[in-house]
């Protein structure tokens, strides 16, 4: 198996970040999910080089992954093909019926997490001021973010289904997650830990180091947090 150099602090890796094979139904077959994407699907990692946010991470955090209720709910949902890889979705057929249950297919997804693997439905990520505040004044009805791997992916939700791991793809960790919203008037830029997916008890501090960082000193920026 290929290893990968630990991150300080260390933490645990997920199954998707070590590589590690998928058991595939009750065939006994085994495929690795992360090669599966990037040979099925041209995936091209786009988190692995260092950024301004990666280096503001230096204190240990907690990071949280996808609840497994709303992994199994987001598997039933008519949009399941759209939100998650095929590997997952073969997955998931080959499953009996009577796993197929929300309460059912909780317990599933936990006992084989490795197995899950969302699609990734946007590929931005916050770099500068300007695109901070050129996301923020678009129309949405929500203002998305996840906080992931050093690079704070975003994404705008109208009115599709755009669960907050699909901003990231695979089984991400987070170290926050939530929504943002700009007040150009008094240049504050407002982040919450409003995630049903990720709940992250409270927003993260290094999170809003990240956002703070990418702006001006001594500019009147502002960045607070609303945790709900």
């Amino acid at each position: 198996m290929k290893t990968f150099s630990a991150r300080k602090p260390v933490v645990e890796r997920s199954a998707f970040e070590r590589n590690e094979p998928v058991r595939s139904g009750n065939s006994g077959a085994t495929a690795s999910i992360a090669d599966n994407r990037r040979t099925t699907r041209g995936f091209q990692d786009n988190r692995a080089s260092a950024t301004v946010l990666q280096r503001v991470e230096a204190a240990p955090r907690q990071f949280k992954k996808v609840a497994d209720d709303h992994v199994a709910a987001d598997l039933l949902h008519p949009q399941a093909e759209r939100l998650f890889s095929a590997e997952t979705i073969d997955w998931l057929n080959a499953l009996p019926p009577k796993q197929k249950t929300t309460k059912a297919l909780t317990s599933v997804v936990n006992a084989e997490r490795d197995n899950i693997d969302y699609q990734q439905l946007r590929n931005t990520t916050l770099k500068n001021s300007q695109g901070l505040t050129s996301w923020l004044g678009k129309d949405a009805l929500e203002h998305m973010y996840v906080h992931a791997d050093g690079n704070i992916y975003t994404g705008g939700r109208d009115r599709e289904k755009l669960p907050h791991p699909t901003l990231v793809g695979g089984d991400p960790d987070a170290t926050c997650a939530g929504t943002m919203w700009w007040n150009n008037g008094t240049k504050t830029v407002t982040i919450t830990n409003e995630s049903g997916h990720f709940r992250p008890g409270s927003v993260a501090s290094d999170t809003v180091e990240a956002v703070r960082s990418v702006f001006p000193k001594g500019k009147g920026y502002k960045v607070k947090k609303q945790e709900v």
